[in-house]
């Protein structure tokens, strides 16, 4: 078993007193709620009977932004009766966290201890006490014998596992060797095209599939990925990205 969390969480005394439900992160698994503070009227409320689907992202928001309007916990849990608990100081509450939905109404001015785990070795905030040992201990083995004898497996830190997609461009005499710009390369960017060229993109007129520089003659070989903007959307391009105005 693996602590993913542990925290004090004090509401604030201006705490909405009926906020919209939510999952908690992958990681927190089992979450154990222990009670500190609870007003007379605050009472913590589960959803067992609704949808029981993973919050398989490393935030809580993360999984109300991805749902379509219809399955946001506001309308999906508007005709399912949750369970409501009355929990005391002294109260140790637990529930799967990540699978079910919960909220605290009325929270204003309650405390809660909250520990969170999970058993598939998954720490991403550092906070079980043994995940500094378990580098430790890594280290050493890569350093004793060759690396072919060990067996790899993810690492307790391991947070997310992201695609970002750049573009290639032609070679510069002070660029690399294959053909693409040394920030394309790095694929460090945070945007998603013409990486290495601080100005707007606008698609090709001749080959919509294509993309290439604002004043560029030469079109990538590498297409547009699915649910990029088509020809002609140059406009919605630019409302969505600001790209720097000097070069460096």
């Amino acid at each position: 078993m693996t602590l993913s969390e542990r925290h004090i969480k004090a509401y604030d005394a201006d705490t909405p007193p009926d906020p919209p439900a939510h999952k908690d992160r992958l990681s927190s698994h089992c979450s154990v709620g222990l009670t500190i503070v609870s007003p007379a009227d605050s009472r913590l409320l589960l959803w067992p009977d609704a949808s029981r689907a993973r919050n398989n992202f490393n935030v809580s928001a993360a999984l109300r932004a991805s749902l379509p309007p219809e399955e946001l916990p506001e309308v999906a849990l508007r005709d399912i009766r949750p369970v409501e608990i009355d929990d005391q100081p002294g109260d140790v509450l637990l529930f799967p966290g990540s699978s079910v939905w919960h909220a605290r109404r009325n929270g204003a001015r309650a405390v809660n201890l909250y520990l969170k785990f999970n058993d598939f070795d998954s720490d991403p905030l550092g906070e079980d006490p043994r995940t500094p040992g378990r580098r430790a201990d890594t280290i050493a083995a890569l350093n004793d014998g060759p690396v072919t004898a060990r067996i790899p497996v993810l690492s307790r830190r391991l947070d997310t596992v992201t695609r970002v997609y750049t573009r290639d461009r032609e070679a510069r005499s002070s660029g690399p060797p294959s053909g693409t710009s040394r920030r394309s390369r790095s694929r460090t960017a945070n945007c998603c095209c013409c990486c290495a060229r601080p100005t707007a993109c606008a698609p090709s007129a001749s080959s919509p599939a294509s993309w290439r520089p604002r004043g560029s003659t030469t079109a990538p070989s590498r297409p547009a990925p699915a649910g990029w903007p088509s020809a002609g959307s140059t406009s919605t391009l630019r409302r969505r990205r600001r790209w720097p105005t000097t070069s460096r």
